[in-house]
């Protein structure tokens, strides 16, 4: 049976909604690429840098440590312990040779090897900032607070974090708002799809025809 033109891109189109709605899906729930303390073994600078976070809120690579004076220092770690809740951060090279990928491959780490609800936050040599939390929301950082001299980008960072609301962390959450909402996105585009189908296959191209 041969399929008149209308039917075969009705079809065509039920196909792609069907496809984008179970694409959706998939994307809403794809595994995150996320490193954990359980699967890579850090090297020296990270477990330097775990331990000394143990100790401390406030971390500084040795490296780095010259960047700082002793006031500097303990300025930018009062700012961390002023956070009404669990503030962790380290001051470290970012570098591909030290048991991890990147700092946010790091932050990760060391959060799950702290184990403890709170924020977290890695900043490199280049004042850029890595972040993540466990058991609560990171609020978005304004890059400028990083701004300027170390001591003081540092300093101003640390009150940035310290002083956001405790917000409860969405599990799953993406830019459509969890499978659900990724369901609904690509139905309504595929949808829309069908329609611009339908509009260019009855009205726009027999409109085109000589009479």
């Amino acid at each position: 049976m041969k399929l008149s033109w209308p039917l075969a891109w009705g079809i065509a189109a039920i196909a792609g909604l069907v496809a984008a709605a179970i694409a959706a899906v998939v994307l809403t729930n794809r595994p995150t690429d996320k490193a954990s303390a359980a699967d890579i073994e850090p090297g020296d600078r990270l477990a330097a840098a775990m331990e000394g976070l143990e100790q401390d809120s406030f971390y500084v690579a040795p490296e780095l440590r010259h960047r700082l004076t002793d006031r500097q220092f303990a300025d930018i770690q009062q700012a961390v312990e002023s956070a009404d809740q669990p503030f962790y951060l380290a001051y470290m090279t970012d570098t591909t040779s030290a048991g991890y990928y990147q700092n946010y491959n790091a932050v990760d780490i060391i959060a799950d090897h702290i184990g403890e609800d709170g924020l977290y936050a890695i900043v490199d040599e280049r004042l850029s900032a890595s972040e993540t939390s466990r058991g609560v929301g990171f609020a978005y950082i304004d890059t400028d607070t990083l701004l300027g001299r170390d001591h003081v980008a540092l300093e101003r960072y640390a009150s940035a974090v310290a002083q956001q609301p405790e917000e409860p962390l969405v599990e799953g959450s993406d830019f459509w708002g969890g499978p659900g909402g990724g369901f609904a996105a690509g139905v309504l585009f595929a949808a829309g799809a069908y329609l611009a189908l339908l509009f260019i296959v009855w009205i726009a191209i027999p409109l085109r025809r000589p009479a």
